[in-house]
């Protein structure tokens, strides 16, 4: 991260240059600033200003329709509906965790903040979307494949440096069993706590690493939450990728003729590049163009030219011809996923569902509305229904690292126990105010890349 030890602005600046930048987003940090944590989530998972298309109505059915068959071997039928109804209701999805224990700091403080407003506003289920494009290792003691507790390196899996290095969760294969390597240097309450952490996961096996992780963390959560206050439902890139294979069956759906209209598909590409060499550019996410590649260990980098979807690093593979049934073909074999901004049209701006991620999100996000926006037809009824629906919503929201991590994962449940953790927390950390959860808004203060957008004379990203 390219922090600054001084801040760069005052937490009343980045407040303001918030609003200009997202109106929305940024009146709702001035009304919750010195309002508590609570409150402030609560409103994240309030009801989004709905986006009344028919295209939204179809997108939103075939969202449903996916989440009914992935909720299948999780829920009875009726709690499967009642999770349905309940998305539609308030229509707010989880974004921006990895593949990863939750254990994490990160991944534990979004959870315990998203907790807490959900607990709230009495709602009973988490979706969360959860990318697997992620390393086991991405820097020194980062990544899903460590745990760093307390000063203490914990290897997960077992895995070597070097395939931690190389592996990507979704494309790594084997067996994967937690080994935990590293656990016989904690002490005392820390090592009592990580204890029970231990005996959940003896026994685990499974042939993928993500579903390795959500096995897991099932069992952590329905020990912090024995009363099954809220129940998290992970998306990850497999369901989005079995989603957008399912628009493109329908080549009358927007997602074709986004992607499969020359015109419409250039000016969206065109657009993004242009995003990315803009102020936002190192936050906004164009490592490669709508889609993916999974090889044996790891995705990569595909680019459009022309019609067809090549390679553009590393030893080189069969070229993919840019056609919709070969595109739905690759997404359901898994030798291809969606990339953030495809993601991002069937889960989030097409539905009308409020996406609430992190800090970086909450820069791209309103300019992939735009970008959206941009690509619609407008001589066509239902796409500037969608457009003028689009630019007067609210669908943006920051809800990770709103809690900035008080103290160490491990110490917190050396502490506080890890049996109805997760309530305990909400009492303590739920009516704590904003400003404080957040050190006075300190990312944006004191992140290089913000200081770029808050410095740039175009920083409005919606008009």
């Amino acid at each position: 991260m390219e922090f600054t030890s001084n801040p760069l602005f005052s937490c009343e600046r980045v407040v303001r240059e918030l609003t200009q930048y997202d109106k929305f987003l940024g009146a709702a940090i001035f009304r919750n600033l010195d309002r508590t944590l609570r409150e402030y989530i609560s409103e994240m998972y309030s009801r989004p200003l709905a986006v009344h298309s028919q295209h939204s109505e179809f997108a939103r059915e075939k969202f449903l329709r996916q989440f009914r068959r992935h909720l299948e071997n999780q829920l009875p039928p009726a709690r499967i509906e009642d999770a349905c109804a309940e998305l539609l209701s308030h229509t707010t999805l989880q974004t921006g965790p990895h593949s990863q224990l939750l254990l994490a700091p990160y991944l534990f403080y979004t959870s315990v903040a998203s907790y807490i407003g959900l607990a709230a506003t009495g709602n009973e289920y988490y979706p969360s979307i959860v990318a697997t494009s992620n390393k086991f290792q991405t820097r020194r003691g980062a990544g899903a494949g460590l745990l760093n507790l307390a000063g203490h390196e914990i290897n997960v899996f077992g895995m070597s440096r070097l395939k931690m290095q190389k592996c990507s969760v979704i494309a790594a294969s084997g067996r994967f069993r937690f080994a935990l390597e590293g656990r016989e240097s904690l002490e005392g309450d820390l090592a009592r706590e990580f204890s029970v952490i231990e005996e959940m996961a003896a026994g685990i096996c499974r042939e993928r690493a993500h579903d390795a992780f959500v096995t897991l963390n099932e069992k952590i959560w329905n020990r912090w939450d024995p009363e099954d206050t809220v129940r998290p439902i992970y998306l990850d890139d497999r369901f989005f990728a079995s989603l957008v294979a399912e628009h493109l069956e329908d080549e009358t759906s927007l997602l074709s003729k986004l992607l499969f209209t020359d015109d419409r598909r250039n000016r969206l590409l065109s657009e993004m590049l242009s995003a990315s060499k803009s102020a936002i550019g190192p936050m906004f996410p164009n490592g490669t163009d709508l889609f993916w590649g999974v090889g044996t260990s790891r995705i990569f980098e595909l680019r459009l030219s022309g019609r067809t979807l090549r390679k553009v690093r590393g030893r080189r593979i069969a070229d993919i011809p840019f056609r919709r049934d070969e595109l739905r073909d690759r997404l359901i074999d898994g030798s291809i996923i969606p990339d953030v901004s495809t993601i991002f049209l069937v889960a989030c701006l097409i539905p009308g569902f409020r996406a609430m991620g992190g800090f970086f999100q909450v820069a791209y996000l309103p300019r992939f509305v735009k970008i959206l926006a941009t690509s619609l037809d407008p001589m066509d009824k239902e796409d500037q229904a969608l457009r003028d629906g689009l630019l007067a919503s609210d669908l943006s929201a920051w809800g990770m690292h709103v809690l900035e991590e008080p103290e160490d994962v491990v110490s917190v449940l050396a502490r506080v126990g890890s049996h109805g953790l997760l309530a305990k927390l909400d009492r303590e950390y739920g009516s704590r105010t904003l400003r404080e959860t957040t050190r006075d808004l300190e990312l944006f203060r004191t992140h290089l890349r913000w200081k770029k957008v808050f410095s740039s004379p175009n920083a409005t990203a919606v008009p």
